[in-house]
């Protein structure tokens, strides 16, 4: 008589419930065509009702399915909520299996069952509960050749920063390649090492440095929309194109060169006007051509290209300092008596969904509107418009106007290449323009001519019951509702700017379909971030740290399109 082996011992049922709950998950990625399956703590951009709507939403349970294209195929909130799980405003379209697979109509992304074809092996990858997934950084506006003297030079206005360091760092590159290389490469790797996976770069007005830009990135395996710079007048001599016709076959050129010799779903070119100072009014209607001439341009599909919009990028600076705008004033009589460039832009064909302005600090809300009305986005550049600007964007305005914004770290005008940076000023920004700069007065003070001051807003913090003119009193200038906080920035950091680019269904988050451009960072490798063991933070808590305190250090993994651009080794500190 044989013994028959004993039962398995049993499991408390939460133990029980759980593993469930992981076979369920990793069967159903599987079935969604899963090589690859992170399971732990993800941002997710998402846009929520109300006035303030960009936010993101931390998930600490979260599990994530890429396939061998480098695409998201699945997608599970919280592997233990089963069934009830949240759904974001924007996606009431979307359909979830009861596997937890998404597919949405807008993205065009499809659904997955078990019996769509045969399980492939799958590689789990479990985060530890001091590492988090987020969606690849956006960087709307750098300069690539401003990368030499980045953390200089903050001490001059705009328009003597260009004479004196800008227009003479570019034209360097032209006659030493080596140099240029060295410096893009270097670039590059710092930009891809601090989590930015997509970027709008100026490069320089002479096309051979530009081409061997397009051709690192390419190499290194950044998403890149590249621009050869425009000028035709108000620059040096020896950095000044000689004729809007040269100018706009150089930039043809360059435009075939990326198209048809990189040829990467990756790399694209950008039409790059610099700004109205340093570009006439024929080169201006020139680009416009060459807008309407590749505008209906498909771009590729497969596993790096995806769901872009139709059309060819356009990049510039508007509205940026007092310098600026009054620059552009002297130069009306050469625009049909326009003194504005938002005008000019528009009126050469230049303003479209795919083109990214620079600041915009100083806009009315007609050009809000006439932004808005053509689909045109801002590259919120918070750190350089302290240093340049006069001013800070009222982002809060803007996105209300219903103009897309997307941030920027305007290398060199912005002294720091990490979006962490643009992220940390944008909230700091919008905290001044709200709160406005409080003055303590003492008394009744009086200017120059003997006038009494007097502050267009006034709180009495002291003796609260004193006369007009009393002794001690706050002065403030502040604008309600400008607020935003480091959700909301970091948002506008993802989705935000690939709102800008036309990538809204392609990257900026974690949605079934979209290429897998993420980040992975551990808020203990380094240094930096405080995180002590046995403490109470929330994962929300620890994201919010790495936001505020965070740098390169903790960023150990970055994809482009499933495709790992960066690897730290888990045991260097």
């Amino acid at each position: 008589m044989s013994l028959k082996a004993p039962p398995p011992p049993l499991q408390p049922p939460a133990a029980a419930a759980a593993a469930a709950a992981a076979a369920t998950t990793v069967a159903a990625a599987q079935a969604a065509g899963a090589v690859r399956l992170y399971k732990g703590t993800m941002v997710q951009p998402v846009v929520e009702a109300g006035i303030r709507q960009h936010t993101i939403h931390v998930y600490e349970r979260a599990a994530l399915g890429v396939n061998a294209e480098g695409r998201i195929c699945y997608f599970l909130k919280d592997e233990g909520q089963g069934e009830e799980k949240e759904k974001d405003d924007k996606n009431e379209e979307e359909q979830q299996d009861e596997n937890g697979t998404l597919s949405s109509e807008k993205t065009g992304s499809r659904s997955y069952s078990s019996s769509s074809s045969p399980p492939v092996p799958l590689s789990v990858i479990h985060l530890p509960l001091h590492h988090f997934l987020l969606p690849g950084l956006i960087d709307t506006h750098i300069h690539a050749p401003q990368f030499s003297y980045t953390g200089t030079a903050t001490h001059l206005p705009l328009m003597s920063w260009l004479s004196c360091y800008t227009f003479p760092a570019e034209e360097r590159l032209k006659d030493d390649l080596p140099y240029a290389k060295a410096l893009y490469s270097s670039l590059l790797s710092t930009v891809v090492a601090h989590g930015t996976t997509t970027a709008l770069y100026f490069a320089t007005k002479d096309i051979e440095p530009t081409k061997l830009l397009a051709d690192l990135a390419h190499t290194k395996g950044q998403r890149a929309y590249i621009g050869k710079i425009n000028m035709d007048r108000n620059a040096p001599p020896s950095y000044c194109e000689t004729s809007a016709a040269s100018s706009l076959e150089e930039t043809e050129k360059f435009i075939k060169y990326v198209k048809e010799k990189i040829n990467s779903p990756l790399v694209h070119p950008a039409l790059t006007p610099r700004f109205l100072p340093t570009c006439s009014e024929p080169l201006l209607r020139g680009l416009g051509e060459l807008v309407k001439k590749y505008g209906g341009e498909e771009e590729k599909g497969g596993r790096e290209g995806g769901r872009a919009r139709k059309g060819i990028h356009v990049q510039s600076h508007i509205s940026e300092s007092a310098d600026h705008i009054e620059f552009n004033k002297s130069l009306a009589e050469h625009h049909e008596g326009t003194q504005r460039d938002v005008e000019v832009f528009d009126r050469c064909g230049l303003l479209t969904p795919l083109t990214v302005l620079a600041h915009g600090i100083h806009l009315s809300p007609h050009e809000l509107s006439l932004l808005s009305s053509r689909g045109t986005s801002l590259a919120h550049c918070p750190l350089s418009n302290f240093f340049f600007g006069h001013s800070v964007l009222p982002t809060r305005t803007v996105l209300e106007a219903q103009v897309k914004v997307g941030l920027g770290t305007d290398v060199a005008g912005g002294y720091s290449p990490s979006m962490l940076s643009a992220v940390r000023s944008c909230v700091i920004a919008s905290r001044v323009l709200e709160d406005g700069v409080e003055e303590w007065r003492h008394g009744e003070e009086v200017d120059e001519e003997g006038e009494k001051i007097k502050c267009e807003r006034q709180e009495k913090i002291q003796n609260e019951g004193m006369a007009e003119g009393g002794k001690e009193m706050w002065c403030k200038s502040g604008r309600d509702g400008m607020r935003i906080d480091w959700k909301e920035a970091l948002w506008l950091a993802t989705m935000g700017g690939a709102g800008c680019l036309g990538l809204e269904d392609e990257v900026g988050s974690f949605e079934v379909g979209k290429a897998f451009d993420a980040v992975r960072i551990d808020v203990k490798k380094g240094g930096g971030v405080v995180v002590v063991e046995g403490g109470r933070d929330s994962a929300e808590d620890l994201v919010q740290k790495w936001v505020n305190c965070g740098d390169d250090r903790h960023v150990i993994e970055v994809w482009v399109a499933g495709r790992e651009v960066k690897k730290v080794n888990q045991q260097e500190k």
